[in-house]
């Protein structure tokens, strides 16, 4: 796999434990709500993003990227909920579960010259979904210093515009190929079609 691809991921687990981190350490100041809420934004972003790039990963069997994705999911909307209350652990693993799905069937259904695109852009709201979260986990629990990005969301903003404008220099997430190498579920329906 490409450099990207790794760069990617690292981005996606580094984000979620910096979430998970911060919710552990001020387990008993976050309020039922904004557990819940949490949980739900975690599994459902990391299910998503997760299922998409497993699903171009695995293009040529549905059955196993659907299964991993979900599994990821339900995983991570698991340990986003633990530490505030069983509530929270159902919300996010339901929440993981869709997003795990919903990642997948993306990535079955659309072309795969536009994978690129469309994981770039999933990372996106990934990362802006979490920053604002953690801005609002921040705002939520008094009497903690902020880090100096979340003091002022125009600084938050500008971060998140180097942090893509530097991630977009890593070059190509998955290797190359063109339309036609299309998963096996493609081909039998092009096939199917012909006759």
């Amino acid at each position: 796999m490409p450099f990207g691809f790794w760069v990617t991921l690292l981005i996606i687990i580094i984000f979620f434990f910096v979430v998970i981190k911060f919710v552990y350490q001020y387990r008993y100041k976050i309020d039922h709500s904004l557990g819940m809420m949490i949980a739900m934004v975690l599994g459902m972003m990391v299910g998503i993003t997760a299922g998409l790039v497993i699903g171009i990963v695995f293009a040529s069997d549905l059955f196993t990227s659907t299964i991993i994705a979900s599994f990821i999911g339900i995983s991570i909307g698991f340990i986003a909920g633990i530490f505030n209350s069983l509530m929270a652990v159902l919300d996010g693993m339901v929440s993981g579960l869709m997003g795990g799905m919903m990642g997948v069937m993306l990535a079955a259904m659309i072309q795969y010259s536009k994978t690129e695109t469309m994981v770039r852009i999933l990372l996106v709201f990934y990362v802006g979904t979490i920053l604002i979260l953690i801005f609002m986990m921040f705002k939520e629990v008094k009497n903690t210093k902020q880090p100096l990005i979340f003091r002022n969301p125009l600084i938050m903003v500008i971060v998140f515009i180097l942090f893509f404008t530097l991630y977009n220099q890593f070059g190509r997430i998955f290797p190359e190929r063109t339309d036609f190498d299309m998963n096996n579920h493609q081909q039998k329906i092009i096939e199917d079609n012909d006759r």
